[in-house]
């Protein structure tokens, strides 16, 4: 059994979450979310382009959505998945022209690209990449435990960099978002990225060095219409009856014509509404009163945000180095975290929560953690193990047919003891 960096990303937010999701191994019974399936399907056309490009054949999205569907669990198709698809496959030829993908060449991994490869490294490669600094030194737990570390790149890529425009030997992730906002920047970061250290040591262990780490974020979610727009009380039109300009509340992108198009019939039906109302008089002298007269909103704001809208970004690439010093102090840290929580279950503790109350932390937004539910009601319980079961066995949560059975693995106990 391998551990990964999702186990130690767990491990490192919180305790309670890592005890319930990999050592108990429960899981919600709530099935893969759009955002979830548009994003599977996305990295498998991704990957399939890599290979078809590779293999010289032709690519095969449809093909390639369909293996995910079937491996997944998702069923038969339907109106609503082949929609999911589209957004998949658009967002796909988005971030292959962004980055030029069909121009790069892919690091070659016994034979073939590393592409969605998954790497095994045992605890004897892991010691002697990082030679000098053994970040497994001291850790019983984890060694009695696990085997070693796993990971499963998305694309290894030779990329250029710099003035110059060497190749440089770098790690992909990609990320398909749901909103406009795409957190990512352009800019490279000082502080490192987790995800990217754990494949900087995995790829050093497996023998195949790599000097960055680029997190690639492009929209997949859906584009609105001028239907949207023009729908009775739609969610998209302001109090004053025209279109928003707010990106963040608009939730969605939208082209910068169709945009245009809703400003244009909006502030028309503003006009006709005008029209209609009954003229208001003076007493006396029978005339209409001052400030009747229609006049059209200002459209400055408005050609400002069609201008927004056509130069804005659907994909943000953020860079991260890699100096082997510092991520192995990072995968240290993260492989430590696990260790720590085995002891304590060696020691009959069960692992602590990190309860986090702002309104978008994993314990209050829905569906931010897997067991926030099961969490919550063993909360004054002294007894969190006992409740998660009890939700199991009332159909609430589901066990991985992979998970370790019991508590703790039976080789950390050993080590403990």
């Amino acid at each position: 059994m391998y551990i990964s960096q999702s186990e130690c990303g767990t491990a490192l937010a919180c305790g309670l979450q890592w005890f319930a999701t990999w050592s108990l191994g429960f899981r919600p019974k709530y099935p893969e979310n759009l955002p979830q399936r548009v994003g599977s399907m996305g990295h498998a056309i991704l990957n399939d382009r890599v290979l078809a490009r590779y293999h010289g054949r032709d690519p095969a999205p449809i093909i390639a959505a369909s293996n995910e569907r079937e491996k997944r669990g998702w069923g038969e198709w339907t109106p609503e998945l082949e929609g999911e698809f589209a957004l998949a496959e658009q967002a796909s030829n988005t971030l292959a022209g962004a980055i030029n993908l069909d121009s790069l060449t892919p690091i070659i991994h016994n034979g073939a690209p590393l592409a969605e490869v998954r790497l095994q490294v045992p605890w004897s490669q892991l010691s002697a990449a990082t030679a000098g600094r053994d970040i497994i030194a001291g850790l019983h737990h984890l060694r009695a435990a696990y085997d070693g570390i796993e990971g499963q790149p998305d694309i290894g890529l030779l990329m250029p960099h710099g003035v110059n425009m060497g190749l440089t030997r770098t790690c992909v992730d990609f990320k398909m978002r749901q909103r406009p906002d795409l957190g990512g920047t352009d800019e490279d970061s000082a502080i490192p990225d987790p995800q990217g250290a754990f494949y900087k040591i995995l790829l050093a262990a497996a023998g195949i060095p790599i000097d960055e780490f680029k997190q690639v974020n492009v929209y997949a979610g859906p584009w609105l219409s001028l239907d949207d727009f023009m729908a009775e009380g739609s969610q998209y039109v302001r109090a004053d009856g025209l279109p928003s300009r707010d990106l963040g509340k608009l939730g969605a992108m939208v082209k910068a014509s169709v945009w245009a198009d809703a400003w244009r019939l909006l502030v028309e039906r503003k006009r006709v509404a005008h029209s209609q109302r009954p003229v208001k008089l003076s007493k006396k002298t029978g005339e209409p009163l001052k400030g009747q007269e229609w006049e059209a909103p200002d459209d400055w704001d408005a050609k400002q945000f069609i201008r927004h809208l056509e130069t804005y970004p659907l994909v943000a690439v953020r860079s991260f180095r890699l100096d082997m010093s510092v991520c192995r102090d990072v995968v240290r840290d993260m492989l430590g975290a696990v260790d720590a929580h085995l002891a304590a279950l060696a020691k009959g503790v069960t692992p602590s929560r990190h309860l986090r109350n702002y309104p978008s932390s994993p314990c209050v937004k829905r569906y931010g953690c897997p067991v926030q539910d099961a969490c919550r009601a063993s909360l004054g319980t002294g007894n969190a193990g006992r409740v998660m079961r009890e939700q199991a066995d009332a159909g609430a949560l589901s066990r991985r047919a992979t998970a370790p059975i019991g508590i703790i693995p039976v080789r950390a106990t050993e080590a403990a003891e």
